[in-house]
């Protein structure tokens, strides 16, 4: 997160394996104490990040 979002001021709070969607979840919380919580795969490492909230394309 820090490579990534060098802007942005992130809090680790957890690491879990979610045995529902075959995944582990990271969670950061930011600078305004809002979660944000990234999904990486596969189970084993290396791992590479499937979803990132911060990187989503814009809506309109």
């Amino acid at each position: 997160m820090k490579i990534k979002y060098p802007e942005h001021s992130f809090q680790f709070q957890d690491f879990n394996y979610e045995s529902h969607f075959g995944n582990y979840i990271i969670s950061y919380t930011d600078q305004d104490e809002q979660r944000i919580s990234l999904m990486l795969e596969p189970q084993f490492l290396p791992v590479l990040i499937i979803y990132d909230p911060l990187n989503q394309p814009m809506k309109d």
